[in-house]
């Protein structure tokens, strides 16, 4: 099930980061996750006086793909996941200097399938054998990202040992079973206040009489940013066709055209139940990992992210995540009137401090002012 291209069209920015929306489609795991060499191909070009060897193709269930494969390799391989109804050259903007920095770059359409993190797993398998090939030795280190739905999805990719990858990125994951969670309450409550939508939209709360402030506190209390009003009149269709998306996706039983807010999830068959713990990433990483999210987001709210975190803790494992919040940032990693270089030059930020965790054992420091909260194991919380 995919959202409304109405509503895609809406939410969609010149920039990767961000389509952030539930995927559709249902479980895709008949798909065969192999590339159709018939349509394999590969071009030499020259960047910036660069070199690259460039492969494009099809994979899975008809995904585009490209690899980018620099005449100066440094040994590292990067995968990167875009959010929902992503393409491969999303997050072109961002991998250009890290072409010509060296490193293998790899990135794939996204996936409307729940199974997708192991058609990931299999495309990682697919551009390491590639790159080893263009190189005649394996990658020596290889790092996954992921944006939006596409983090959630390399959450799922990281539970438990996943010795094939060394380190993660992830921006502002958005997933199907937090939205279940959220989008009800916050629909509820934010319905009340649409008589207020004109003074909300230019962010202020001067027009509110005491009940309507009473809403506005309810509604941060449950998740959404202080300091994020503006962002509300924009963000109800969304929820609403995001919340209808993830229903369809999780319960095939859910009647399509129903009001998102009669589906109680309290309610459904334990299977149901089930199914979102299922799709709910328990924080079992194996490799170190840094979180960026931006501190206005309400499409991925940062409470999901504080979930998360403390699931990483409770975990036990014996790495652990830093998570970046961006006081002022939305879920573009963009603040007011800034454009996608900005967004990118964090990126690249979070794409250094990853790398300098993996292969220096640098621990992860301040990114352009921001400091990280650090969700460790029990065992290193405890000294040992």
């Amino acid at each position: 099930m995919r959202l409304p291209k109405r509503l895609l069209l809406v939410l969609t920015i010149p920039i990767p980061l961000l389509l952030a929306a539930c995927g559709g489609g249902g479980d895709a795991g008949s798909a065969t996750a192999v590339a159709d060499a018939s349509e394999l191909r590969s071009e030499s070009l020259v960047i910036a006086g660069v070199s690259v060897e460039e492969k494009r193709g099809r994979f899975g269930p008809g995904l585009g793909f490209v690899l980018r494969l620099p005449e100066k390799w440094d040994g590292r391989l990067l995968v990167a996941i875009p959010g929902a109804a992503g393409t491969a050259d999303d997050l072109a903007a961002f991998a250009l200097p890290e072409v010509l920095a060296g490193t293998a770059y790899a990135s794939i359409d996204s996936s409307d399938a729940l199974s997708a993190p192991k058609l990931y797993e299999d495309f990682l398998g697919f551009v390491t054998q590639q790159t080893g090939l263009a190189y005649g030795r394996a990658p020596d280190q290889r790092y996954l990202m992921g944006v939006s739905q596409g983090a959630w999805q390399v959450q799922q990719l990281l539970e438990g040992d996943h010795p094939e990858v060394d380190g993660a990125l992830l921006v502002a994951p958005w997933s199907p079973a937090d939205a279940l969670r959220s989008y009800p309450a916050l629909l509820a409550e934010v319905e009340r206040l649409r008589p207020r939508f004109d003074g909300l939209a230019t962010g202020s709360l001067v027009r509110l009489d005491a009940a309507e402030l009473l809403i506005v506190e309810g509604l941060i209390a449950r998740g959404l940013p202080a300091g994020s009003y503006a962002a509300w009149p924009g963000i109800v269709g969304f929820w609403q066709a995001a919340l209808a998306a993830a229903q369809g996706l999780i319960d095939p039983s859910y009647p399509p055209g129903a009001s998102v807010l009669s589906y109680d999830l309290a309610q459904r068959p334990s299977e149901v139940q089930k199914r979102v713990e299922q799709l709910t990433p328990a924080g079992e990483l194996a490799v170190p990992t840094v979180l960026l999210q931006g501190g206005l987001d309400v499409v991925a709210v940062p409470g999901w992210s504080r979930d998360y975190e403390a699931r990483v803790l409770e975990a036990e494992r014996d790495r652990g995540l830093r998570v970046f919040v961006f006081p002022d940032l939305d879920h573009r990693l963009r603040g007011p009137g800034e454009t996608s270089a900005f967004a990118d030059v964090r990126l690249r930020r979070g794409w250094e401090t990853i790398r300098g965790w993996v292969e220096a054992g640098v621990e992860p420091i301040t990114i352009l002012g921001v400091d990280p909260t650090v969700a460790t194991t029990r065992q290193e919380a405890a000294g040992r």
